[in-house]
């Protein structure tokens, strides 16, 4: 084990803490569009992330699947975004890196209440789908794109 490993396994024992898990979401977005990190800024110490991308303002925002019991929530900030990203971790999932147990939702801005500040799971499902898999987001973001 390297002494960086070794130091993250150290300083960063739980990834799902709030700021970590959503720097992962933000790794998958990257992932996704096989972006350079270098050319990206790192995810905010805030619930939402900025990206500009061929043209376009993403909002990153993610949560964690909080079960049956409770509602996951996504933050929404007044911000000048043309796309809302919303990036959903199951909540067994041991890995935030794996981009597996990940579920993504691409919303036009001018499709939610500029006033809204948040966003439970339930209401995102039903005005927008079961979201796509890690595999179908850059397909998903590329549908925007189109005139």
């Amino acid at each position: 084990m390297s002494q960086l490993d070794a130091f993250l396994r150290w300083s960063h024992p739980d990834l799902l803490t709030e700021r970590l898990r959503h720097g992962c979401a933000c790794w998958q977005v990257l992932q996704a569009l096989q972006l350079e990190p270098a050319h990206c800024p790192p995810p905010e110490a805030g619930p939402v992330s900025l990206l500009g991308w061929s043209g376009l303002q993403l909002g990153i925002t993610s949560a964690v699947h909080a079960g049956s019991g409770s509602a996951s929530s996504f933050a929404l900030l007044p911000q000048p975004v043309s796309l809302w990203l919303f990036a959903l971790l199951a909540a067994d999932a041991p890995d935030p890196l794996d981009p597996q147990p990940w579920t993504f939702w691409v919303v036009p801005a001018r499709q939610l209440h500029p006033d809204r500040r948040s966003i439970t799971l339930q209401p995102l499902l039903r005005a927008h789908g079961e979201g796509v898999a890690h595999a179908a987001l850059a397909a998903a973001l590329l549908a925007h794109l189109q005139p």
